[in-house]
């Protein structure tokens, strides 16, 4: 009997912040749920479309979930969005990769430029989105499809089947569902997409298909959204093998480098590279995340000469330093006209650089949109912490690392409502706050 098993790799080719979970997915609930779904045009280095594929918005500011292999060899993506259904997607946005997981065949972009290029604010996004929260199938189960396959021409297609199996793995530390299998229709270009079922939640992207010649049968690979959500958490991210990496230069011993932001405006784009590289290499920070006034940031290095890079959320220089020798624990300071070495080691109130984990953990039914952390004796709350790719979802948890000492916390939903006023949380030492 011959088998043969195709994986879908690349495979063809003014909206509001509306969380689309929980939507019946019959009528017009399907067109409500396609909208959450982008066609993803992977492009090489040349400016070329190399493959393509289908991915699942997760946040209104433009984070994106879809398969490796669907990015895989990229320099870019271009991201279009459906503004009708029975018409082709649009050009509407580009986006960064920002996690890869090649064992799990899982990838997560962040929209960070307009159609034109441009870099922009991903606060200022209010796309479609459904919240990636965990979720379970069960065999027999009925589940809708979405995704571009190469067969719809370029158009949303939309297709249902059942659970037929499950299939447990091993994904970090864990033991759970790695692969879903479904008799739902799956074909190249659906790969990276969008699984639900039938009222809507989340729960997985379909990967590949297994096909049978001699009795055409056919069944299709999800993988779970919990076995995602896992990956994330447990995993290395993007590039550890990229030459320009901070990671990645030889000299065995590792040092801390904090920079500390002194200045009145927020540093959006940090980039520290290795001396010897020839380019900047990726924002440190991450997509959607900023560094406020009177924050600072940790990043462990190998040892060695590095250059930084501060730009401002509008991509202006801010400040470049060369030739930083970085040793055990080496702390630059931005006042918004330098940056300095600060030969104390010590943060400007004289405190140990000593960090702990601030955790919030989110057991309500409520995303958690905003999050504000203020010393108590600041006479604003400043910026937001989550960074505008990021949502606290049910049951999920965000961790930062703080200096020891006293917070006031504020959490907002998405509409900017408060959920949470926290005064003079004791965090001298790791400190979780649970919202219920």
């Amino acid at each position: 009997m011959k088998r043969w098993v195709l994986i879908l790799v690349g495979l063809l080719f003014s909206v509001t912040a509306i969380p689309v979970f929980a939507q019946d997915v019959t009528g017009a609930g399907i067109e409500t749920m396609a909208q959450a779904v982008p066609y993803i045009e992977a492009i090489d280095a040349d400016g070329y479309a190399l493959a393509s594929g289908s991915g699942t918005l997760v946040t209104p500011t433009g984070r994106i979930y879809t398969n490796y292999h669907v990015i895989e060899g990229a320099s870019d993506f271009a991201i279009y969005l459906l503004q009708n259904i029975s018409e082709l997607p649009v050009l509407s946005y580009y986006a960064s990769a920002e996690y890869i997981s090649p064992s799990l065949d899982f990838a997560v972009l962040q929209i960070d430029r307009d159609a034109n290029g441009n870099p922009i604010n991903a606060n200022n996004l209010s796309l479609p989105y459904l919240p990636a929260v965990e979720n379970t199938a069960t065999i027999g189960e009925t589940v809708r499809i979405f995704g571009y396959p190469g067969i719809g021409d370029g158009y949303m297609v939309t297709t249902t089947g059942d659970i037929v199996t499950i299939q447990n793995g091993d994904v970090g530390d864990a033991r759970l569902p790695v692969w879903y299998w479904t008799d739902g229709e799956i074909s190249a270009g659906n790969s990276g997409g969008l699984t639900v079922d039938a009222e809507g939640h989340y729960l997985g992207i379909p990967t590949w298909v297994v096909s049978e010649e001699e009795t055409s049968g056919k069944l299709g690979g999800v993988m779970p959204i919990n076995a995602a959500l896992h990956s994330l958490e447990t995993e290395s991210s993007l590039n550890p093998a990229d030459p320009n990496s901070v990671q990645s230069m030889d000299g065995g011993a590792s040092g801390s480098l904090y920079v500390y932001n002194d200045s009145s405006v927020s540093v959006c784009y940090l980039y520290v590279s290795p001396s010897s590289a020839s380019n900047w290499g990726d924002d440190q920070l991450g997509s959607g995340n900023i560094l406020p006034s009177g924050e600072y940031f940790n990043l462990s290095v190998s040892l060695g000469s590095y250059d930084l890079l501060l730009r401002d959320c509008d991509q202006n220089n801010l400040d470049e330093i060369y030739n930083i020798e970085v040793t055990a624990e080496t702390v630059l300071h931005f006042t918004g006209d330098e940056t300095y070495i600060d030969p104390s080691g010590l943060s400007p109130d004289g405190q140990s650089t000593a960090l702990i984990d601030l955790t919030i953990k989110n057991k309500s039914t409520e995303n958690i949109c905003f999050v504000y952390i203020s010393l108590p004796e600041n006479q604003s709350w400043g910026d937001d912490q989550l960074g505008a790719a990021n949502v606290i979802a049910p049951n999920n948890t965000f961790t930062w690392q703080k200096p020891a000492g006293i917070y006031d916390i504020l959490l907002e939903d998405c509409t900017g409502n408060t959920l949470l006023d926290q005064r003079n949380l004791d965090a001298s030492t790791d400190a979780t706050l649970v919202f219920e």
